[in-house]
Formats: structure tokens, sequence, C-alpha cells
């Protein structure tokens, strides 16, 4: 490991050296009973360093190592200095994927009296299984916001800017709820952003009044979420506004919609999609009975659904539930 060069030891006879061969092959009380003749030890290179070493002895019954022995070796060697380096930079990939991963998504959502949330996340990256999709709630006073994101692009640079965006809009939430605030503070970020990405948002601030929820919504690029009202009906919640990170000023249009004892409202990213439709029109068939549903058994069933429908793998799905107890 220190010289980088090849070493082997022939004619093994003496039990300390046979204890020290044995110690780096295998970990055993009485090394004499392995009977080694003879061992070598080759180093693991990669790019001039050395990544660790393979140890190989051999018994009485073989004999020393040959050339042809030590050729086969050294071509094993490369290879698992290879297949280790390759390990390594996965664990490293994959640590950067987790810490990336906590800022897709909450660990948990917060207990909001009178109001149950569930979600489902399909990254399209199958690397890391990073997206540039992104859901969050936040609990505030007298209730609380629900968003629903989709940024530009996949992959750890899209995890990245999601990492931004939900940092962005908790912070500004949590000094302020106004919508107009809220998409302004996101714009800002994304334009920012090197490069530039476009981001779009639902976001959904539920209040309680007079004994009632009312819900805001609020649309900035993103498809319209669904009202299932309790009685079965469906509805499409919010209008049409521009995305952020494209245009200096992006004017927020606020809609108020008073939500009912077991009333969900369902918001999506535009993945949810097949190959001869796109939101809203991809989900709104399935969505009759759902109010019947727990919102873990519905939104199951429609990641199911779209599997099982041969839907489209372009894009990140993020799903979120929310309904009125």
């Amino acid at each position: 490991a220190e010289t980088g060069l090849p070493v082997t030891i022939s004619d093994i006879t003496e039990p300390a050296a046979v204890a020290m061969v044995a110690g780096g092959l295998v970990e055993i009380d009485h090394p004499e009973g392995l009977n080694i003749r003879s061992v070598t030890c080759l180093p693991l290179m990669v790019g001039g360093s050395t990544v660790g070493s393979l140890t190989v002895g051999w018994t009485f019954a073989h004999g020393d190592f040959d050339t042809a022995d030590l050729a086969t070796l050294t071509s094993v060697a490369e290879r698992a200095a290879i297949a280790l380096a390759n390990a390594r930079i996965h664990s490293q990939d994959h640590e950067t994927a987790e810490a990336l991963r906590s800022g897709l998504v909450p660990r948990r959502f917060p207990e909001v009296a009178g109001l149950q949330f569930a979600a489902r996340y399909k990254p399209f990256a199958q690397v890391g299984h990073l997206g540039g999709d992104f859901y969050d709630v936040i609990d505030v006073r007298d209730g609380a916001v629900a968003l629903v994101g989709d940024i530009e692009g996949k992959g750890i640079p899209a995890a990245a800017a999601v990492g931004l965006a939900r940092h962005t809009l908790r912070a500004t939430i949590h000094l302020n709820t106004l919508a107009q605030v809220v998409v302004d503070q996101l714009n800002r970020a994304m334009l920012n952003e090197e490069p530039q990405r476009m981001c779009t948002l639902a976001y959904l601030n539920l209040s309680r009044k007079c004994g009632s929820w009312q819900l805001e919504t609020t649309l900035a690029g993103h498809p319209p979420p669904f009202l299932i009202r309790a009685d079965g009906r469906v509805e499409t919640l919010g209008e049409a506004g521009l995305p952020t990170g494209l245009f200096p000023l992006v004017h927020a249009v606020a809609t108020n919609t008073e939500l009912c004892r077991g009333d969900t409202v369902l918001a999506y990213t535009d993945g949810f999609s097949f190959r001869d439709s796109t939101p809203p029109e991809t989900l709104e068939p399935m969505l009759a009975g759902a109010s019947a549903e727990s919102l873990d058994a519905l939104l199951d069933r429609l990641l199911g659904s779209l599997e099982k429908a041969g839907g489209s793998a372009r894009d990140d799905i993020a799903l979120l539930a929310i309904r009125c107890e």
C-alpha cells in the first residue's frame, strides 16, 4: 500500500510469518492451520493512488505463484481497484443525494386541528432519486399553508434549486402569508439563481374563520388543484398565473373557496400525465368516489392507475392531498 508495488513471499514456514499473512486473509484463532505456503499482495491503484490492497495465499497443495497466476491476479486487482473507487464515488453521491432529498419534501406534516394531510413523491431521476418537484405544509396562526411546486430541470441541480425555493417560501410565510409577498420573494430567488430557473407554484392558504375553513388558492404557472366535495362533486381551483423565475414582476391572483366537512383538496405536478393527455384532464376521471377513500388510499390508487395505464415517465410526480375533518 505504501510503495504501490506487488510483493510475493514464498516458502512460508515460520509460524509468526504464517500468522502475519493469515491476519491479512481471514480472522482465525490458529492461523497455522491454514497451511499457507506462499502469499502475494498487490496494490489497488487508481489514477496513481493506492486505494487498498489485494492479498491472496496459496496452500502447500498448490505450491508457489507462477507468472500466469500473477498476471491473473494483477488483472483482478486492476478491476477491484476500479470497483472500489466507483463504490466510494457512489457512496459520496448517495450522501449528497440524501442531503439534498431532505430539501425536497418535509419529513413529517405539522399537526393542524381539523385538517388531514397525505402526499406522494415519485422522482423521474434514477440516480439519487432527486427531482425538481416539491411540496410542503407549514402551520401558521389559525391554519396552515400548503405548497406544491415544480422547478425546471431534473437531478441534483434541480434538487439544489428546490432547497432554495422551499427555504425561501418557508422564511417568507413565517413572516407574511400574503400571496403576492410570497410569490414576489420566490420570483426574486429564482431570478437570482445561476442559471435562472422557472418555478411553478400552487399556493394554498387555509384559515379557519367563523367555524369553517376558508381556502385561498394562488397559481403561479401551476396546474389547477382539484376540490373533491364530500358529496362527490369535483371542481378545479384557482386562476392561471405566470410562473416565477422568468419575469421581473409576477402578479398573484388569489381566489377564495369555503370548505366543508369531508371536502378534499388535491394538488399535483404536471408529471402525472399519459401519452395522450396531461393534467388536469389526466386526473379528473379518476376522482369519482374519492371522497369515500382515505387520503393514503386515494394517492396510492392514483399512482397505481398511472403505472397500469402506461403513464409517461418524462417528469417527476408530486401529489398532496388535504381533507377537512
